[in-house]
């Protein structure tokens, strides 16, 4: 039960704080129960923290699920920039990117499963959360896709392009695993499969 949740983890660390420790009862007391269907007085017994200083860091329990979103996005970025930085060639860094993504979606499956099932509640938030984050991102990752366009990987198709389709693909692919497969199996293996196959696709994508 979410209400026996022994060291809770925000984003895969130890949650330190009262504002991770809220946000990390929130992601497992939700994917339990159905964000609607839960309460902050259960947030609030099993973190030990009041009602009152929950809705005083969060406003109300609808801005504590949108926090939970841009704070996932927030962190898949840095996980993309940790890639992009590394010393390896651009289209290998690309794939660690892809890597990461899913790795990170198989370690916190609760997270991913609320977001999934529940995001709709603040929906008209999201989009404007996730177009902010990538307007400052892709001007970071752009010249990753750059020297793999140069060195042949990624043909003539636009960075925007390719990265919705990646995270179409591996967006599916969680859907998929969580549904189909009741989460079991490497959802690594499965989803890289296929970015494999995009990538290859993309490489066949000649300039006119």
């Amino acid at each position: 039960m979410a209400s026996t949740k022994i060291n809770p983890t925000w984003l895969g660390q130890p949650a330190l704080n009262k504002r991770d420790a809220i946000l990390a009862s929130a992601q497992y007391i939700f994917s339990e129960h159905g964000f609607r269907q839960s309460e902050v007085q259960v947030i609030s017994n099993q973190t030990g923290i009041s009602k009152a200083t929950i809705y005083k860091l969060f406003g109300s329990k609808d801005n504590l699920l949108l926090e939970m979103v841009k704070e996932l996005f927030n962190h898949l970025g840095m996980l993309a920039l940790q890639e992009v930085a590394s010393p390896e060639p651009a289209l290998q860094r690309l794939m660690a990117i892809a890597r990461a993504f899913l790795r990170f979606g198989e370690e916190n499956r609760e997270l991913c499963l609320l977001i999934l099932r529940d995001g709709g509640h603040c929906l008209s938030e999201i989009g404007p959360s996730y177009q902010s984050r990538m307007a400052q991102f892709l001007p970071a990752v752009e010249p990753l896709f750059a020297a793999a366009r140069k060195d042949g990987a990624l043909g003539n198709v636009a960075t925007d392009v390719i990265i919705d389709a990646i995270l179409s693909c591996l967006l599916g692919h969680f859907q998929t695993w969580l549904m189909l497969y009741n989460a079991q199996g490497s959802l690594i293996e499965k989803g890289m499969r296929d970015v494999h196959f995009l990538i290859q696709g993309f490489a066949a994508q000649t300039p006119h």
